[in-house]
């Protein structure tokens, strides 16, 4: 279920979307914010913080199949693989599966959250379980069940 919008903004990036060009960021925050505000579009330039992580352009396509009440699901097809970036913030909570499978989530653009899809057509979930929920799986004392 994708609810219908009553406007539209123009200038405001997607709910989801690839970005086209990759900096991968593993210095300090003060400079990457204000490196950050210099960016004029984060769809053409996305910034992601992990170190190790490869960088350079990505390119797919994605379309939105459900989003509502902490939980957004969509498929992606993509030729070159590359970095999906979900405009919600990165809080603890969340997690996000390709395919079933959990893949770590990664600081983008700041506030966001941007996950590796690979090369192919994929189906993505990001979900929010709750910070309490992810504190009790790395105790061992509760496994999330990624299939839900």
């Amino acid at each position: 279920l994708v609810r219908p919008r009553l406007y539209e903004n123009s200038t405001a990036l997607p709910q989801v979307y690839f970005a086209d060009n990759i900096v991968v960021w593993d210095g300090d925050d003060r400079e990457l914010f204000l490196t950050m505000l210099e960016e004029e579009n984060f769809s053409r330039k996305s910034y992601i913080e992990c170190t190790g992580c490869p960088m350079g352009e990505s390119s797919g396509h994605v379309s939105l199949v459900y989003s509502e009440n902490g939980v957004l699901q969509a498929t992606t097809t993509s030729s070159t693989g590359g970095w999906l970036i979900y405009t919600e913030s990165h809080l603890p909570g969340w997690i996000a599966t390709v395919d079933g499978k959990r893949v770590p989530i990664r600081t983008a653009n700041y506030l966001f959250q941007g996950i590796e899809v690979p090369e192919g057509d994929h189906e993505i979930e990001f979900r929010y379980v709750g910070s309490f929920a992810l504190f009790l799986e790395k105790l061992g004392l509760r496994k999330i069940d990624d299939s839900s």
